[in-house]
Order: C-alpha cells, then sequence, then structure tokens
C-alpha cells in the first residue's frame, strides 16, 4: 500500500514538473501577452512591472514551488481575457463534459445491452458472426477520425445536426455517438 501511494505521489509529481515545464515553454512572454490582452501599452517599464508582479523574476525553481503550491490550493490564476479565476472557467466546462458523459454513457447501455443479449443468444449464427464483425470495426476505428466522418456527413453534407456549440439536444448527438462508438464494441 506504501508504495503504491509512493508510486501515485512520485507520478503526480513528475506530471506537475512537466506541466510546468511545458508552460514555461510555451511561446511568448506572459507578461507581455497579459499587457497586450489587456490593451495596454508595450513599454519596458510595464513590462518590469508586469513580470515582478506574475513572479518571473525569480529563479525557476521558486516559480515552481509557488505555483505547485497555488496549484495545491486550487489556485490557477486569472484568465487574462475575461478577467475571472480560471477555476471558474474550468467548472463551467466541466457540467459540459458531465452532461456529455452522462449522454454518453445512457446511448452505450441502450445500444449495447440489446447487442450483447442479442450475440449471446445467437451465439455461433451468422447475427453473432455479424455483430462481432461490427463490434470489431466500432473498437478498431480512431475516435478522431470516426468524429471527423459524422460531422462531414451529418453537419456538411446532410445539415442535419449542427457542427458544434451547446445550444440543446442536437449539439450533444455527434459528440456522444463518436465517443460512445468505440465503447459499444467493447460491451
Amino acid at each position: 500500500m506504501k508504495k503504491k501511494i509512493f508510486d501515485i505521489i512520485s507520478a503526480l509529481l513528475v506530471i506537475s514538473i512537466l506541466a510546468f515545464i511545458f508552460i514555461q515553454l510555451s511561446p511568448g512572454d506572459p507578461a507581455e501577452n497579459y499587457l497586450r490582452a489587456s490593451h495596454l501599452p508595450v513599454t519596458d517599464e510595464l513590462l518590469k512591472q508586469k513580470r515582478e508582479e506574475l513572479g518571473l523574476n525569480s529563479p525557476l525553481i521558486i516559480q515552481y514551488l509557488k505555483w505547485l503550491k497555488n496549484a495545491l490550493l486550487g489556485n490557477f490564476g486569472y484568465s487574462f481575457l475575461r478577467k475571472e479565476p480560471a477555476i471558474y472557467l474550468a467548472l463551467k466546462s466541466l457540467y459540459a463534459t458531465f452532461q456529455l458523459t452522462i449522454f454518453s454513457t445512457f446511448l452505450i447501455i441502450l445500444i449495447s445491452l440489446p447487442i450483447g443479449i442479442l450475440s449471446a443468444i445467437k451465439t455461433e449464427t451468422w447475427m453473432d458472426k455479424i455483430i462481432i464483425s461490427i463490434t470489431t470495426i466500432f473498437v478498431s476505428m480512431p475516435v478522431f477520425w470516426l468524429g471527423f466522418s459524422l460531422i462531414l456527413l451529418f453537419s456538411v453534407k446532410l445539415n442535419w445536426l449542427p457542427v458544434s456549440g451547446r445550444g440543446g439536444f442536437l449539439n450533444f448527438v455527434l459528440p456522444s455517438i463518436t465517443l460512445s462508438v468505440p465503447f459499444i464494441g467493447q460491451y
């Protein structure tokens, strides 16, 4: 048990270090990006002031430790563009993710349960072989390709469903099918 806890903590630490490194390697200067997003002039004086305010003049290890402390406390800073806490923006997206997960799970159960029962009843028949073939294709199909194909067919060609957005039930259909198909094949 202690080894598992140690492994989890070690993995989280490595992930946090990698996340911090990727943030540091992202293009542009955060102070300059902030000034531009705030429609402020990018002067040497303002850049120096903003870098100090953001803690960018500290050594990287100090920046990492502050970043890690803030992340552990749930303080992910403020959005430069929206001027609101980043955690609030993430939580707004979490609700949409939850809705999509529920709808996709419902589709998986609704479709895979009858298919599984039919396959069990018709074992070793032509029906079972067709079901196995189709579900194997479902599992093998790359999700990004399936999503692109569904958008191309149902949104672009047939114009039946919206390409994106969160306007209502129809906006969940394509993403839910895309997420459900590989799992329908597994169950």
